[in-house]
């Protein structure tokens, strides 16, 4: 039996309460005591019970818990099977990639890949054939560069063999004349194969190209030497603010393969402008679209339709990239810009600073 006084009247009020019979005293761990004023207001005796006290409830947890007592291992066991099912798709995916990746090494293209799916598994499947199609066409503008440069190679080596043979057969007299034609044809031929070597060792990783300031005026004369009077005319040089360190040959070979690019392009006057690590040529023309210069597989120097093995701009190019800048042609309105810019080394950057 439990006890409730409230004092709210000038009468005290008490009301007793009958517990069920399951109470027992020893049920009974201690009593709460609401005093206010010194005056008690309540008696709540506090009882200790479990859910497994009263039997439905006992029922409830039981029914709960050996459920999930046996479903336990049994979800463990359908775990580790599907475990072990995805294991041997991943397995089996991942060789696929494997021989689909061997295949794209050893030249093969429209490889066949793994079907799944999961997202991410798609996501790899899909780089995968975009490479293989990126391969494909580097693949084949290779190729149609190789049968072009050596149709160039074999056009002044088939001049020289029939002014050859037509002087051994005394159709061409040994005069001057057919000897100046002859080496003609043999500068043009080392001049294609010289680029070809040039190209080769830019790309080689033992190439380091030096960084040393760089005298202005002396360096347009290296620049312009080798160009004829005529030319040299119709070149408009703007360097009043020209700073340059970088490597005076290479860089030198670049400038003088977009002035003779610009020059054939038209017959007026173009502009080579010198910055800070920075120069830009500029000469009336229009661009040919969706041809990347600067590479190898790619003819049309600066969408000018002229006779060449193609690896002017790719030369450029890759000396840029030697000295960590870059080189971009654009259209700017009627006239067509190649700018290169490169950074200086840290040291010559500290100079500057102090």
């Amino acid at each position: 039996m439990a006890s409730l006084m409230v004092t709210k009247q000038p009468e005290p009020l008490k009301q007793t309460f009958l517990l069920p019979p399951q109470v027992k005293a020893t049920d009974i761990a201690g009593s709460l005591i609401i005093i206010y004023n010194e005056e008690t207001l309540a008696l709540v005796d506090i009882l200790t019970y479990t859910p497994f006290t009263y039997k439905n409830t006992g029922y409830l947890f039981k029914g709960l818990f050996y459920p999930i007592l046996w479903a336990m291992p049994i979800a463990f066991v359908i775990a580790l099977m599907m475990a072990a099912s995805i294991s041997k798709r991943s397995e089996r995916y991942t060789r696929g990639i494997q021989t689909a990746l061997a295949q794209l090494s050893e030249g093969e293209h429209d490889i066949v890949l793994p079907k799944t799916k999961i997202d991410e598994q798609k996501v790899i499947n899909s780089s995968i054939s975009m490479l293989d199609q990126h391969l494909k066409q580097h693949k084949q503008s290779r190729q149609a560069w190789l049968r072009s440069i050596t149709h160039d190679l074999n056009t002044p080596v088939t001049s020289m063999k029939l002014m050859l043979d037509g002087i051994t057969d005394g159709v061409f007299p040994l005069n001057e004349q057919t000897v100046a034609a002859i080496k003609k044809e043999n500068d043009v031929l080392s001049e294609r194969i010289a680029a070809v070597v040039l190209y080769a060792t830019l790309q080689s990783p033992d190439m380091k190209p030096s960084r040393e300031p760089l005298s202005v005026p002396n360096f347009l004369d290296q620049v312009l030497y080798g160009f004829a009077p005529e030319l040299r005319r119709r070149i408009n040089v703007e360097a009043d603010n020209a700073v340059l360190q970088a490597d005076s040959t290479l860089l030198a070979h670049a400038i003088k393969a977009l002035l003779d690019n610009a020059l054939k392009a038209c017959d007026q006057t173009i502009t080579l402008s010198i910055g800070e690590n920075r120069i830009l040529i500029r000469n009336p023309g229009k661009l040919i679209d969706g041809v990347d210069f600067f590479e190898p597989w790619s003819r049309g120097d600066l969408g000018r339709s002229t006779a060449g093995n193609g690896l002017g701009l790719p030369i450029v190019g890759q000396v840029m990239r030697l000295h960590d800048g870059s080189a971009t042609i654009e259209q700017r309105d009627d006239s067509v810009e190649v700018i290169l810019k490169w950074r200086g080394s840290l040291n010559h950057y500290l100079q500057n600073q102090r």
